[in-house]
């Protein structure tokens, strides 16, 4: 079975280099920025979801409006966790196809400026992180993305930075912070034996996948594990979609009932259905 590395780091860090340079040495890389746009374009379900959230017009033609997601995306953390929480977890099970095909070979990476906030730092065996100075990491994002410095800012602001990220997830898993108040952005990366117990807020708001995703993050031991769904949902619908993941643990399941209740959508227009 091939060791899985990770790679991240901020935007404009370097990420890329250190992916090349592994690909030179003969060892193949997911690139998840580029696979999850492939993802996205062909995935009925994440379609569908991102025109519910977005707006009909984020899919322009049949194609994706980047420039309307990014903007969406990085106004602020709750878009940012809406939007991903529709994306990651489709991502992650094509990450694990790719990596499934790969098992026969000694080493693979995956390249991910979000690794962590995303929840595959639970896929990979190890982690790379790549650091730069700000000014740099602007300055070559402007010059790859054609964009302002205040458009690149915008989005490094929108990510919780690599040291951040080190103290509060090094700080929990030590046990020195009990209790861990968060949005999805740290909840899906959470890997820490000892956390038994996650309460999810509003947890009609959520789709299936993200909410079975969520509560893996706890019962990692031996200790039984808890995940408490606080809901004021008011439609039968979604009473209906909660029960049904209050009554099953197979992701799988749970993901044929998602496609079942939505639907795939509408393959060859632009209406959603």
């Amino acid at each position: 079975m091939a060791i899985k590395i990770g790679i991240t780091g901020g935007i404009g860090s370097g990420k890329s280099v250190v992916s090349h340079l592994l690909e030179v040495m003969g060892v193949p890389v997911y690139i998840s920025d580029e696979e999850s746009k492939k993802v996205v374009a062909t995935d009925p379900v994440i379609r569908k979801e991102l025109c519910d959230l977005v707006g009909e017009e984020v899919f322009s033609g049949g194609k994706l409006n980047k420039t309307l997601l990014a903007t969406y995306l990085f106004a602020s953390s709750t878009h940012a966790s809406q939007v991903n929480g529709i994306i990651h977890p489709r991502v992650k099970e094509h990450f694990r196809q790719w990596s499934s095909h790969k098992e026969c070979l000694d080493i693979i990476g995956m390249e991910s400026a979000i690794l962590i906030e995303s929840g595959f730092a639970d896929e990979v065996d190890c982690i790379v992180m790549v650091y730069a100075p700000l000014e740099l990491r602007v300055e070559r994002a402007v010059r790859r993305d054609n964009a302002s410095c205040e458009q690149i800012m915008q989005r490094i602001r929108s990510q919780m930075s690599d040291e951040e990220k080190n103290k509060i997830m090094n700080a929990f898993k030590e046990n020195k912070i009990q209790i861990l108040v968060s949005t999805t952005v740290i909840e899906v990366g959470v890997d820490v034996s000892n956390a038994n117990m996650m309460v999810i807020y509003n947890a009609e708001r959520f789709g299936l996948s993200q909410l079975h995703q969520l509560r893996g993050r706890v019962g990692r031991s031996k200790e039984q594990g808890y995940c408490y769904l606080l809901s004021e949902a008011t439609h039968s619908e979604q009473k209906e979609r909660l029960e049904f993941l209050e009554n099953h643990h197979d992701g799988f399941e749970v993901s044929e009932y998602d496609l079942k209740i939505r639907g795939p959508g509408d393959l060859l227009g632009q209406k959603q259905s």
